[in-house]
């Protein structure tokens, strides 16, 4: 008998709930190997322990010009673009009208958003792998959180826009396409980077299902998050940049940054090779949305800094399961 709890596990069949159509099975899913209620527990445990690595190592050394920039967010005094990254210090804005101290309010906020994120991942997870590996690959992304706090003195938009993505794939891998327009709502509200959802909403669907079932709603989110990208710069004002807006400056930034290169190896580590291996083996769901993998690196090569790898979380979504099924795959051959 082996000893190591994925091969043990390996001879057990795939769940078959939550399953995109092309994975679907129909024996039980097996037993998982943990409660959700301890699942619950230990997200908040993991959100706490790197909420507090972030506290320590961002918020401490920051608090004066944290204080300084939340209150020209708020007041519609900030730079372009985060003066229309509103969500989350709103969010914050309001516990801090109801009495609780700025930092302890950004410490919430970022360790709320951060463990229903895990949650949410590992639910996505379950419906790719058998239990332990999800339970694995929920390690995997809490493990490369810390490497996201680098580089920057406030961004407090991260915990959600990475939920706003989670839940997104969650719910494309359920067929909930029209979950896709409430989380454009809020994603958009939050960080722009949730105008790429009905991209990804099309990709995934396009020529797998007919186009009167999920094209509508690919068009409606994609008017509402562009109605509320223009909505803002004209409600807010348009702002001067704090940091260079030329793509030429980026891109020699981004080329010749050593550290940047540090970072993508240590954030995607395995999956740099084993996403990418038994490529027609994988399913074809994961095989579509990599596509958004080539769009968010040719975006943030062109209009934001490598070595901030905060940038590339909502990724983990198709590189930590491709590389799942791949570890997968070679456990059962052994």
């Amino acid at each position: 008998m082996p000893s190591d709890i994925f091969a043990r596990v390996s001879a057990s069949r795939r769940p078959s709930e939550p399953k995109p159509s092309d994975q679907r099975g129909t024996t039980p899913a097996p037993r998982p190997l943990l409660s959700t209620g301890a699942v619950l527990a230990l997200c908040a445990v993991l959100a706490a322990s790197t909420g507090l690595l972030h506290y320590q190592l961002i918020d401490l050394p920051n608090y004066r010009q944290q204080v300084n920039w939340h209150f020209d967010i708020v007041t519609g005094k900030g730079p372009y673009p985060d003066q229309y990254r509103l969500l989350s210090y709103f969010v914050a804005y309001g516990l801090m009208i109801l009495g609780v101290p700025f930092a302890v309010a950004h410490v919430l906020v970022r360790f709320a958003f951060t463990a229903t994120s895990l949650f949410v991942f590992h639910r996505y997870l379950s419906g790719w792998v058998r239990p332990p590996w999800a339970l694995l690959g929920l390690f995997m992304l809490a493990a490369v959180l810390p490497l996201s706090f680098l580089f920057y003195f406030m961004q407090p938009t991260d915990p959600l826009n990475m939920l706003v993505f989670f839940g997104a794939f969650w719910a494309l891998q359920r067929e909930r396409d029209g979950w896709l327009i409430p989380l454009v709502v809020v994603g958009t509200l939050n960080r722009e980077t949730a105008l790429l959802l009905p991209l990804l909403h099309a990709l995934v669907r396009w020529g797998r299902a007919p186009l009167a079932r999920w094209l509508p709603l690919c068009l409606i989110s994609a008017g509402i998050g562009a109605g509320i990208y223009v909505t803002l710069r004209m409600l807010v004002g348009l702002k001067a940049p704090y940091a260079p807006t030329s793509f030429v400056q980026y891109w020699a930034m981004n080329s010749g940054d050593p550290l940047a290169l540090i970072q993508l190896l240590g954030f995607f580590n395995l999956g740099l090779w084993l996403a990418w291996r038994d490529w027609r083996s994988q399913p074809e769901f994961l095989r579509r949305a990599a596509w958004i993998v080539p769009v968010f690196f040719a975006i943030h090569f062109s209009v934001g800094k490598i070595r901030e790898i905060r940038l590339f979380l909502p990724l983990l979504a198709v590189v930590i399961p491709l590389t799942l099924l791949s570890l997968e795959r070679r456990a059962e051959r052994r």
